[in-house]
C-alpha cells in the first residue's frame, strides 16, 4: 500500500481474532501495529497516532521507579 503499510486477508477467523488482539507483534527489532481496515483509507494521509517506545534507563532501582508513579 505504500508508507509501510500492508494488507492482510485471513481465511481463518481464529487466527484473524488472534493477530488481532494478542500484539504486540515484533518483526526483527520492529513493533508491527495490528488494525481493522477501514474504508477508504489513505495511508499518505493517515497520521501516527500512537506509538509504542521501550525506554531503558541503566541502574534505576525499583523502589524509585514506584516513586515517581
Amino acid at each position: 500500500m505504500g508508507c509501510d503499510y500492508y494488507i492482510t486477508r485471513f481465511t481463518n477467523i481464529e487466527d484473524y481474532h488472534h493477530v488481532l488482539t494478542e500484539g504486540p507483534w515484533l518483526i526483527g527489532d520492529n513493533y508491527l501495529i495490528i488494525r481493522q481496515w477501514v474504508p477508504n483509507f489513505v495511508p499518505d494521509e493517515e497520521p501516527i497516532r500512537f506509538l509504542m517506545a521501550w525506554i531503558r534507563i541503566p541502574n534505576i532501582s525499583v523502589d524509585t521507579l514506584i516513586k515517581s508513579f
